[in-house]
């Protein structure tokens, strides 16, 4: 079985083929490239226990219809829209399932992935107890069902009990720790899935995930308190036309989304993309609007990535102030500690965008692809300014 220490890396798999699509290959720094598949197929009539997901606004990139359905009973536990933030930190492992070359959900069943997860936020956890004043109230890991439902009485506090990053202690996928009773709303960290749902190939064109996978990925993860973080990468296309392709997941309770500017272009690994402010406003508009005419109350996370000044043009004018909407602004790119904190130090100057994210790069076998060296510990990550509310893990 495959063994892992838990703050340095993550064996990631040299070469893969994406399972959804035909004619799939790894391209230099590990993304996938690939012919675009057809067209998502309308999903099928769910069993009687669920109702079925977005249906046709999920099938036509371009339609302004976004018609709104139920979610899966599944979800149930997690209130429609309920603000997942409020003081936890977010912990994100990225990545593709079925696309090994895409990050750490590709590797694994998404069983082991979450038993992953659930050991780094345990380490997260622990680094902010480490932080807290003595007279703080206990930290717990928050689930996504319970962050969701902030204020229950009756919800207890899980104590984080990982060592610190130091002891560095090896666990394998089916014995990562995890909390061993409902963990309370205070201040902790809330696990999530972020999901490529949208890739960006060869000419700008998108390549979907299959519905079905993205509702099994949503439907698990609920059942499991966990966040899910649908990435569109845009591609050749408009902003808004990736958003009609994103709005109607968010039926799903726990569902958030996230645009990559990076990829906003038609020559992916040669080209850095861009969009603009007004494009990143407008995206907030349409989810605004979209969770206010479905009725879904309380807000909901976009995230938007950003390396280099071209990938969001005129960033003094985005907004943060969409009702409904939580923007998270979030630091991307692999390098050294100097040039992580660099960067970061650069996204923090953006303070019309105040909450921040941070995203991390395991090392990976795969040829070409970039990587962190060495990564940063939950306790440097925690220690950066502002800390980061969201941090991802590719």
């Amino acid at each position: 079985m495959r063994r892992f220490v838990l703050v340095l890396v993550f064996g990631l798999a040299a070469a893969a083929l994406d399972p959804f699509s035909e004619n799939a290959a790894v391209g230099p720094d590990g993304a996938l490239v690939s012919a675009p598949a057809a067209a998502p197929s309308t999903p099928a009539a769910a069993p009687s226990s669920s109702v079925a997901a977005p249906a046709a606004a999920i099938a036509a990139a371009t339609s302004p219809v976004l018609t709104p359905t139920a979610y899966p009973s599944a979800s149930a536990a997690l209130p429609s829209g309920a603000l997942p933030l409020d003081g936890n930190r977010i912990l994100a492992f990225y990545g593709k399932p079925g696309a090994k070359s895409m990050g750490i959900l590709g590797e694994y069943p998404k069983e082991e992935v979450a038993n992953l997860l659930l050991g780094y936020a345990k380490l997260y956890a622990d680094a902010l107890v480490a932080k807290a004043d003595a007279q703080a109230p206990t930290l717990a890991i928050a689930s996504g069902t319970q962050a969701a439902n902030q204020g229950n009485p009756s919800a207890q506090p899980v104590a984080a009990s990982m060592p610190d990053a130091s002891t560095a202690p090896e666990i394998s996928p089916d014995a990562a720790p995890a909390p061993t009773t409902p963990p309370g709303p205070a201040s902790g960290v809330i696990p999530a899935f972020y999901i490529v749902y949208g890739a960006c190939w060869p000419g700008g064109d998108i390549g979907y995930l299959r519905d079905s996978v993205v509702r099994e990925w949503i439907d698990y993860a609920a059942s499991q308190g966990i966040l899910v973080f649908l990435d569109h990468q845009i591609g050749r296309f408009g902003v808004d036309e990736a958003m009609k392709r994103l709005l109607p997941w968010l039926v799903y309770p726990n569902v958030q989304l996230a645009l990559d500017p990076e990829w906003r272009t038609e020559n992916p690994m040669r080209q850095i993309g861009s969009i603009s402010a007004d494009e990143l406003n407008q995206a907030q508009s349409m989810m605004s609007d979209y969770l206010h005419a479905q009725g879904l109350q309380g807000d909901r996370i976009l995230v938007v990535h950003q390396f280099t000044d071209k990938m969001i043009v005129d960033r003094g004018k985005v907004r943060a102030d969409w009702p409904g909407v939580t923007l998270i602004h979030t630091s991307d790119g692999f390098g050294s500690p100097s040039l992580k904190r660099n960067a970061y130090a650069w996204n923090a100057k953006a303070k019309n965008m105040p909450l921040k994210g941070l995203k991390l790069f395991f090392k990976s076998d795969v040829p070409g692809a970039g990587f962190d060296d060495p990564l940063l510990t939950p306790e440097q990550v925690l220690d950066l300014v502002p800390p980061p509310e969201l941090i991802i893990y590719q």
